[in-house]
């Protein structure tokens, strides 16, 4: 009985790589010699591949602490906390560079990336006994969105492995309704995890998680909320603690510098959405890192509405969903140029 639970994420697996070597067929035919790229632009392969070499150097070769290095501006120290560093990407890469090289370690980081996304995915929504059709579905536009695929083409790879969030949500729906200590430090561990792989899916869930949390209180039986409550702060200790291995105490070491302040105002309209961008098809920007939602949004929406009838929790993301949306915009709704509060 427990490995026929297990085969419709399997299944649902192998569906999400089919679709990744069926986008990405190109990439897969030269997995060991090329890296993504867009025709006159400058991806960001070098310095992920820099980051996978420099974490083994560092650590097995000089026996160093590899947030720190004079190997880019000699004989200057470097924080890399305040670097796109990705340790995690470079703990999981260590077998594949040893054996296939670099180029191949971060083109699997890609391809798991994306099967990491549509399969977290999935896994959350089948938890909500979302039927598997819907599941896959939705797993499928979640991972292969038009922001998610302008990561890829610009080898950010700190930001394609967004499957962290819904993961996350999953983790703490364990916490909810099976109330024991274990599951507390899974979450933290969880929350850890994605830290290590960028800062900004923190940030992220620092926004989307204590909203879930709270609306799950709230469902759940008043008698047991406190104990909820318990693990959930056992959850934050243990991803405190864990961050204060790394990358806290690194961060904190380059408190006080002015890296990127002269990018605030470019970097806000950079990475917020216009209102065009909601329903203008991918090509509109060929060769810019601006992302559109393509056309996903309103066959999302329709999908939802007509085939989520009896989905429990509906109307919470629809309205979180807004909500997201809604800061997406960033600090000014373009056009007409409108300040947000």
């Amino acid at each position: 009985m427990r490995l026929r639970s297990v085969i419709p994420y399997f299944a649902a697996g192998l569906g999400y790589l089919a679709i990744t070597v069926a986008v990405l067929y190109t990439l897969i035919a030269n997995f060991t010699t090329a890296t993504p790229g867009i025709a006159g632009e400058n991806a960001d392969f070098a310095q992920f591949h820099w980051n996978i070499w420099w974490f083994q150097h560092a650590i097995f070769q000089l026996g160093r602490d590899p947030y720190f290095t004079n190997y880019i501006l000699f004989p200057y120290n470097i924080n890399l906390a305040y670097h796109t560093f990705t340790p995690l990407l470079d703990v999981f890469a260590l077998p594949i560079y040893a054996t296939l090289g670099l180029t191949a370690a971060l083109n699997s980081w890609i391809v798991g990336s994306l099967v990491f996304n549509g399969l977290a995915m999935f896994a959350f929504l089948r938890h909500h006994r979302v039927s598997p059709g819907l599941a896959f579905l939705s797993g499928a536009l979640f991972a292969f969105t038009s922001a998610t695929m302008s990561r890829v083409s610009f080898v950010h790879l700190s930001m394609t492995p967004n499957g962290w969030l819904p993961l996350s949500l999953l983790a703490w729906d364990w916490v909810v309704e099976r109330r024991r200590w274990p599951w507390a430090v899974l979450l933290g561990a969880v929350l850890y995890a994605t830290l290590l792989t960028d800062i900004q899916f923190v940030v992220w869930l620092a926004l989307l998680l204590p909203l879930y949390a709270l609306y799950t209180l709230i469902k759940a039986e008043a008698r047991m909320r406190k104990r909820i409550v318990a693990l959930g702060v056992l959850a934050v200790t243990v991803f405190i603690g864990l961050s204060l291995i790394a990358p806290l105490p690194q961060l904190v070491a380059g408190m006080g510098n002015k890296y990127g302040e002269e990018f605030q105002g470019i970097i806000e309209d950079w990475y917020s959405i216009h209102l065009e961008d909601l329903i203008a098809f991918s090509p509109r920007y060929p060769v810019s890192e601006r992302a559109t939602l393509g056309v996903l949004l309103p066959i999302g929406l329709v999908v939802a509405l007509v085939a989520g009838r009896g989905v429990r929790g509906r109307w919470f993301w629809l309205a979180a969903g807004l909500l997201f949306l809604v800061l997406a915009f960033g600090p000014t709704l373009k056009p007409p140029g409108i300040p947000l509060p």
